[in-house]
């Protein structure tokens, strides 16, 4: 009987974030206390660790304040962007918890409607087709992409892209549809990044790193597209100048979080940053020994990182290309 209650799903949905959220006790690894889900609200599936779980910032069901409906709001557009760049089950720790409390802050209200808008495009197959906001699973993924805490709220940000003619309203009822000027506008945005070839790469300049370096180089080649590492670039001025204007004209960014004894390299930092900051897809690499003796700074600690070895920067290449090509697609250079 005791066996019968741990393994229901009604024992796991107690460490769920959103009461929509099916647990999924099959998947749940139980000596790691991690248990999985399928969310509404992220359009996906995610684990959670059991100490995030009880955290009373955000997890514990029974506390509902107007905070922890915020910090839930958070995380799910995190973990929204997260499966987007490629971290197909993102894992809800103690770390990110933590991250989204102490350093985050709400999006800004145009962006959460531009969320909202982007949503609504990719959730329809032709141009009249009419989105049914009384559909549970709808109402909930509208919740999630637009970082809304309540009904009320996702209802004033559709009044929104209303009043600027991105959508109109079929019925009274909760049907609505994206105005042709509603695509056009997604469309122009999702245009912008298909133009690069170009992938901007951050890492540490250290004879130590010189191997990683031309395989990081070879493999981007290998993918068909073209390596931008500033050192190797012919500019005037400062060279903040040229990260920016590389990250800029980059499709997306590999940053390699290896370090020295002197510590974290706060250029390599710096950059992922400013892709983020640009809404650039940023793959992280770390060597695998550095991770286990002294990992990663804090902000980065909760994302997927590919690792590497000196004995074995074959098998990273090959890593590191599968992770390109399952987020960007194979290059215009093959």
């Amino acid at each position: 009987m005791r066996t019968e209650i741990l393994n229901s799903k009604d024992f796991f949905n107690s460490y769920r974030v959103w009461k929509s959220d099916e647990a999924v006790p099959e998947e749940t690894e139980k000596k790691k206390l991690t248990y999985y889900f399928k969310s509404p609200r992220i359009g996906g599936d995610y684990k959670v660790t059991y100490e995030a779980a009880m955290s009373p910032m955000l997890l514990s069901q029974e506390i509902n304040t107007q905070e922890t409906k915020r910090l839930k709001a958070q995380l799910a557009t995190t973990l929204i962007d997260r499966i987007r760049h490629g971290d197909m089950v993102p894992l809800v720790d103690k770390a990110l918890v933590e991250y989204i409390h102490n350093k985050t802050k709400p999006l800004p209200i145009a962006k959460r409607a531009r969320r909202l808008l982007r949503f609504l495009v990719e959730s329809t197959n032709s141009i009249d087709q009419i989105i049914d906001f009384s559909q549970h699973r709808t109402m909930e993924e509208a919740l999630g992409s637009s970082e809304s805490t309540t009904i009320a709220e996702l209802d004033r940000l559709l009044e929104y892209l209303m009043d600027i003619g991105l959508i109109e309203r079929v019925s009274a009822s909760g049907y609505f549809r994206v105005t042709i000027r509603g695509f056009e506008s997604i469309e122009q945005e999702a245009s912008t990044p298909q133009v690069s070839d170009q992938v901007f790469v951050a890492l540490w300049f250290d004879e130590s790193t010189k191997k990683l370096r031309s395989v990081i180089e070879n493999t981007i080649r290998q993918s068909g597209y073209k390596p931008i590492i500033v050192d190797n670039q012919v500019f005037d001025g400062l060279i903040d100048d040229a990260i920016v204007a590389g990250i800029r004209a980059a499709k997306f960014v590999i940053a390699d979080l290896t370090h020295g004894e002197n510590g974290m390299r706060g250029s390599v930092y710096y950059e992922a940053g400013l892709a983020r900051g640009q809404e650039k897809s940023v793959i992280l690499t770390c060597e695998q020994d550095l991770l286990d003796d002294r990992g990663v700074a804090f902000d980065l600690n909760h994302y997927p990182i590919i690792t590497w070895t000196k004995e074995d920067l074959p098998k990273f290449s090959q890593k590191l290309c599968a992770r390109i090509e399952a987020l960007f697609g194979k290059g215009p250079g093959l």
